[in-house]
């Protein structure tokens, strides 16, 4: 009875160590797999805080440049309204130019 019993055992025990290397294997792969989306999770994260950042740099950008539109179109009106000023001084310079070479 021992005899029919010990290759029935050998080869139950076998099983299980087959079992049991098969249940690590699947448990190192499910260990990586979790790694795996854990580091993809914190480089999505952290691209996400880089793209906020990001969005929120192009909006002070755009701001500053609005404001930098809004001097130069202001400049510009005064640039517009000085030379008018100049246009109009050149009749009175002229005429005071004749005169000083007519004396």
């Amino acid at each position: 009875e021992q005899d029919l019993r010990e290759p029935a055992h050998t080869a139950t025990t076998l099983k299980m160590e087959e079992f049991r290397a098969e249940v690590r294997a699947i448990t190192e792969d499910r260990d990586n797999a979790y790694s795996a989306a854990s580091t993809a999770q914190c480089i999505a994260e952290k691209r996400g805080k880089e793209a906020v950042a990001a969005r929120s740099q192009v909006a002070a950008l755009q701001e500053h440049l609005k404001d930098l539109e809004a001097k130069r179109a202001k400049m510009s009106g005064t640039l517009e309204g000085l030379r008018r000023e100049q246009e109009a001084k050149i009749p009175a310079l002229q005429e005071a130019n004749a005169a000083v070479s007519k004396e």
